[in-house]
C-alpha cells in the first residue's frame, strides 16, 4: 500500500464512519480498507484515466474528470497531494467553495512531494487547520470551516471571494512558428502548464529542420501524451491535410487540448486513455514527448509499454518520433521494437529519436533471443 494510504488508514478512527470522497488516491486498496473499517460509503474521483480504470476494475465507485461534481463534495474529502503546487491550489479552492461547514477535508502526502509546506495553502482556504499525524515520510492534515462560509453580515461579500471560477485558472499563451501563431490554453495539472517545455521545444525544432524525404508528415498521426496539445497542433498547422488523434490520461491535459483545438479552429480526435491498449487505428506516424513521472517518482513503465505497443499500430513504413531526457534508456527499447533508429538531434538535456521499420511480434522475439 502507498505510504500516504498507510498513514490515512492508521487514522481511520479520527476520520470516522462518515461517507468519504477520495480525490486522486493512489492505485491501492485504501478505499476497500476504509469500507472494511466502517466508512458508511467511499467514492473515488480521479483526474487520471489510468487510475480510474484501476478503481473500476477493483469494483470501486469511481469518476474521471477535471473536477468532481459539486454535489459530490457534500461529504468529507480525503485529498492526496498532487505533484504540482498550482494544481493543489486549484483543488483546494474548488473543495473549499463546495464543502459544507460540518464536513472535513483531509490532506495527505509525502514529504518529498512538498506536504510540509501545504499547511500555508490550507490556511488560505480554511479557518481550522491542524497537523494530525506524520509517519512513513508522510504528513496528514485536517482542515475545517472553509473561509467565507457562515460569517454573518459579511457573508455575501465573503462568499463572492470564496467562489470558484474555472476560467480564472486557465492560462492562455501563444507559440510562434514560421507559419504564424498557435493559440494555447492550459489548466493546472496539464504538463508544462502555461509554457513550452524544453523537450517539446527541441522536438519542434527538429520537425522544422528535418529532412522532408526522411520524415514525411502525411496521412494519419497520433500525438501520444498530448499535454496541452502543442505537438499535435504544430503538426496540423504545418500539414493541414493530416488526420490527427491526440491521447492523454490526464483530464486537465484533455480539457486543455480541446480548448486549444477550438482556439485554432482545428479538428482532431481527443482520446482519454492510459497507454495504447485502447487504440485500434493504424498510423503513419506516432509522435510523443512521453511521460516518465508518476507523482514525484520516476516511472518508466508507461513509456516502455508505449514503445513496445507502437509497432502494432504502425504500417510497414510507419515511424515513431519521440523526445526524451538524455539519461533515459529508450534506445534499447526502440531497438527491440524497430529495425532502424537514428538520433535526430540532441542537446545537454534532451534527445530526439526516430524509429522506423516496426518489427512484428515474431521479429521482436527473435531479436530478444539474439541479444
Amino acid at each position: 500500500m502507498n505510504p500516504s494510504s498507510e498513514l490515512t488508514l492508521r487514522n481511520v478512527e479520527g476520520i470516522g464512519s462518515r461517507p468519504l470522497l477520495l480525490i486522486n488516491p493512489p492505485r491501492d486498496s485504501l478505499a476497500h480498507e476504509l469500507l472494511r473499517e466502517g466508512a458508511a460509503e467511499v467514492n473515488v474521483f480521479t483526474q487520471d484515466f489510468g487510475d480510474h480504470r484501476f478503481f473500476l476494475a477493483s469494483s470501486m465507485a469511481s469518476q474521471f474528470g477535471l473536477l468532481p461534481e459539486p454535489q459530490a463534495v457534500t461529504r468529507s474529502v480525503i485529498l492526496f497531494l498532487p505533484r504540482e503546487k498550482d494544481r493543489l491550489e486549484f483543488l483546494l479552492h474548488f473543495i473549499s467553495a463546495h464543502l459544507p461547514s460540518p464536513e472535513t477535508l483531509w490532506l495527505v502526502g509525502e514529504n518529498k512531494g512538498g506536504i510540509k509546506s501545504a499547511d500555508t495553502r490550507l490556511k488560505q482556504r480554511f479557518a481550522k487547520v491542524q497537523k494530525v499525524d506524520s509517519a512513513r515520510h508522510c504528513v496528514l492534515y485536517q482542515a475545517a470551516q472553509a473561509i467565507g462560509a457562515n460569517v454573518g453580515a459579511s457573508h455575501a461579500r465573503d462568499q463572492e471571494s470564496r467562489a470558484f471560477d474555472l476560467d480564472a485558472y486557465r492560462k492562455d499563451w501563444t507559440l510562434k512558428t514560421p507559419s504564424g501563431e498557435i493559440k494555447l490554453q492550459s489548466l493546472p495539472g496539464s504538463f508544462a502548464h502555461g509554457r513550452l517545455d524544453k523537450g517539446t521545444a527541441l522536438l519542434l525544432d527538429y520537425l522544422q529542420n528535418a529532412d522532408k524525404k526522411q520524415l514525411k508528415i502525411k496521412g494519419k498521426m497520433l500525438d501520444f501524451g498530448c499535454g496541452a496539445g502543442v505537438i499535435g497542433l504544430y503538426l496540423k498547422q504545418q500539414n493541414p491535410n493530416i488526420t490527427l488523434e491526440m491521447l492523454d490520461s490526464s483530464a486537465a491535459a484533455l480539457e486543455s487540448t480541446r480548448a486549444a483545438l477550438l482556439l485554432n479552429d482545428c479538428e482532431a480526435q481527443v482520446i482519454a486513455a492510459d497507454g495504447l491498449d485502447a487504440v485500434k487505428d493504424r498510423f503513419d506516424l506516432i509522435i510523443s514527448n512521453p511521460p516518465f513521472h508518476k507523482g514525484v517518482a520516476t516511472d518508466l513503465d508507461t513509456a516502455q509499454r508505449f514503445i513496445a505497443r507502437a509497432p502494432t499500430l504502425l504500417g510497414n513504413r510507419g515511424k515513431l518520433l519521440l523526445v526524451c531526457n538524455r539519461h533515459l534508456p529508450y534506445e534499447s527499447w526502440l531497438a527491440e521494437s524497430f529495425a532502424g533508429m537514428e538520433k535526430g538531434t540532441e542537446n545537454r538535456e534532451f534527445k530526439v529519436l526516430l524509429a522506423f521499420g516496426p518489427r512484428s511480434a515474431a521479429d521482436r522475439a527473435g531479436h530478444r533471443r539474439r541479444t
